[in-house]
């Protein structure tokens, strides 16, 4: 068995974010890295997944919610496992709070020595944005480093949007999946690799999302069984660029909201093929990688919160609506003109007054009595923006006391 070369970790994955560099940050801004969570770590040797490994939780901005975890994946594909070439010297790892991957002071790191042709190890990284945070598109910065240096195997990492929202909160379409590429991801050989394809260019089916595939280059120089040593089978170190995000989230708008991220890292002995027929390649290297963090801005849904209380008066009643605050874009509501909704129809208008507050008579605008049984849903919306509204407050009408009303005598004549 050949002894393991060790890659060389040159240059930092640093990334940089061109397009939307300049954006301002109007809500929350946050950053974390792995440090961030309770120590943990996760590893997985030839053909075989690891039971997933999830983070305990962390509040990004300090207001009491928890706002993100982590989960990991480590997979082993063996394609071409003959029994003999299984040895148990193949392995994928990640640590997380301190603890390092496998054996090495890195978040990431993998090892192959002589396994079997096409042994492919990856981490999948899941960041979940939970309890409605997220991170607008134009903010959001992921950060990486040391992946892709010198390596006689095939080092590489790639990054994904698997879950967002338009600005209003409707889903977007058309994003990778977990399944979908982790799915992919197994049956890369050799022939893709030599063929000049990379693992992301396999794996990755929709270009909307994705925010980095820089740190996944064809590094290592192929074998060549007439010529290179080891029977052939050796495969020269090489560099890929090990840089990180240059063009931002590809396909979505600035203004799109992520609530899930993807980062696979892997290694592969792709690079190298069977010469001498005996089920394994010679393909040694054992490189690694960190995770350097993940920043972004939350913004909050556009919408209101507003408290509800009803007056009875002889039979009718009025409800007024005090404490009114304005989220995401609607805020301050002391600058932002608001329509206040009855049943979707529009009952109030408040013009942009400084103070929140404002009372509405129902009974002056419709015959709306105190029946004590009627439910009527109320909300506040921006006037400028039809979809900047906030949930729907029931109230009931209030058992109205007509005798309470009191009578008046005749006008007595002169």
């Amino acid at each position: 068995m050949k002894n393991i070369k060790h890659s060389i970790l040159t240059l930092g994955m640093l990334l940089s974010f061109a397009v939307f560099a300049n954006a301002q940050c109007t809500g929350d801004s946050w950053n974390f890295n792995e440090d961030n969570f309770a120590p943990g770590s996760i590893s997985q040797t030839e053909a075989g997944v690891a039971p997933i490994a999830t983070t305990n939780q962390v509040d990004l901005n300090g207001d009491g919610i928890l706002d993100v975890e982590m989960t990991y994946e480590a997979i082993v594909t063996t394609p071409n496992a003959n029994g003999t070439c299984d040895d148990g010297d193949f392995a994928i790892g990640a640590g997380w709070g301190g603890t390092g991957a496998l054996t090495s002071s890195s978040d990431f790191a993998g090892t192959t020595s002589d396994d079997c042709v096409c042994t492919n190890g990856f981490i999948v990284m899941t960041v979940d944005l939970i309890n409605g945070f997220n991170s607008d598109v134009a903010n959001f910065e992921f950060s990486a480093t040391s992946q892709n240096g010198g390596s006689e195997a095939y080092e590489y990492g790639f990054g994904f949007v698997s879950a967002a929202t338009d600005a209003a909160g409707n889903p977007i379409a058309g994003l990778n999946t977990n399944a979908a590429v982790t799915s992919a991801i197994g049956g890369y050989c050799s022939t893709q690799y030599i063929g000049g394809m990379t693992v992301s260019s396999v794996a990755l089916t929709s270009p909307t999302g994705v925010f980095t595939t820089q740190a996944d280059d064809l590094n290592a120089t192929t074998n060549d069984c007439a010529t290179s040593g080891q029977n052939g089978e050796d495969t020269e170190t090489g560099t890929g660029p090990n840089s990180g995000l240059t063009t931002g989230v590809s396909g979505l708008a600035p203004t799109d909201l992520i609530t899930q991220v993807t980062y696979i890292y892997g290694l592969s002995n792709a690079p190298g093929t069977d010469c001498d027929g005996d089920g394994d390649t010679g393909v040694g290297s054992n490189p690694s990688g960190s995770f350097a963090g993940i920043a972004g801005c939350y913004a909050a849904p556009c919408g209101y919160t507003f408290d509800v209380a009803t007056t009875e008066d002889c039979g009718e009643f009025i409800i007024e609506l005090t404490n009114i605050v304005g989220e995401g874009n609607a805020d301050p509501v002391g600058t932002e003109a608001y329509e206040v909704l009855v049943d979707g129809v529009v009952m109030g208008y408040l013009d942009g007054v400084t103070g929140a507050s404002q009372t509405i008579n129902l009974v002056a605008m419709a015959a709306l009595v105190a029946d004590g049984a009627t439910i009527y849903n109320i909300q506040i919306r921006q006037d400028s923006d039809d979809t900047c509204i906030s949930e729907a407050v029931p109230v009931t009408a209030p058992m109205g006391v007509l005798p309470s009303c009191g009578t008046f005598p005749a006008n007595p004549g002169n």
